[in-house]
């Protein structure tokens, strides 16, 4: 049974990469791909690039699950303290699916009109999976993640997705469709990082929630405050509910 606080990844992602690997204009780009069964709803979703190189040869196409391999992997031990700090589950995907590789790199796909259309026909899925999951808070841990995303277009240069981010002085980051963005080359899988910026990291993203909920409680109560005036007071009942909810995250968030 499909858990609907969750997206499942695996049927849409394994179709798509089939027909990509059967795509006569891509027979000579990468073969090896990795990408998660499904992310949870809802979380803090951290954004990479692309998957680590693979040590097999030739097509490859692997599906991990985020819960169980997280276990194993150091690289996502510092989302998990992240999202415990938070109280708030964590996500993470790439934006691309094809593995690093030693002489198919982005640099080298861009180069060509195949290797463009390839990275773009990813894109295009990655963005309909980051809707879904509608986050809460989005961490953008690659400076090349965020140009394709479209954090560094100008009139001359590509804006692939063309996300538009706007910075907030409130909360001291960028909006994007609603959401908090923040942008960080903190994690690099077994590279020593800077424990204080992932402290202060770690504090800014939990303020921002915070900040966030607050906004979203008060658009509620006022809400509610007109479905009395109304008299619907079944519909308030229900809306009174969202409000307690609300209220309950946001007292596990604010710092004593």
């Amino acid at each position: 049974m499909e858990d609907s606080n969750k997206i499942a990844l695996y049927e849409t992602v394994n179709q798509f990469i089939c027909s990509l690997i059967g795509h006569p204009d891509y027979d000579s780009l990468p073969r090896s791909f990795l990408y998660p069964k499904e992310l949870p709803k809802k979380s803090i979703l951290f954004l990479g690039l692309q998957p680590p190189m693979s040590e097999k040869k030739g097509h490859t196409l692997k599906i991990y699950n985020q819960e169980r391999d997280s276990d194993e992997t150091s690289y996502f031990k510092q989302f998990e303290e992240i999202t415990e700090y938070c109280n708030t589950p964590w996500a993470h995907l790439n934006l691309l699916y094809f593995r690093k590789t030693k002489n198919n790199g982005i640099d080298e796909l861009l180069k060509t009109e195949a290797g463009v259309w390839f990275i773009r026909d990813q894109l295009k899925i990655t963005d309909q999976f980051i809707r879904q999951i509608d986050p809460e808070i989005i961490v953008i841990n690659n400076t090349d993640a965020c140009t394709f995303l479209g954090f560094n277009k100008t009139v001359q240069k590509d804006a692939w997705l063309d996300y538009d981010f706007v910075f907030d002085n409130a909360i001291g980051t960028y909006y994007w469709n609603g959401t908090p963005v923040f942008f960080t080359n903190l994690f690099k899988g077994q590279r020593t990082f800077d424990k204080g910026s992932f402290e202060r990291l770690k504090w800014h993203i939990r303020h921002a929630l915070i900040i966030d909920l607050e906004k979203k409680k008060k658009e509620v109560v006022a809400f509610k405050n007109e479905v009395v005036k109304s008299q619907k007071y079944d519909f308030a009942a229900e809306i009174r509910s969202k409000e307690r909810e609300l209220e309950d995250r946001l007292g596990k968030l604010r710092f004593n």
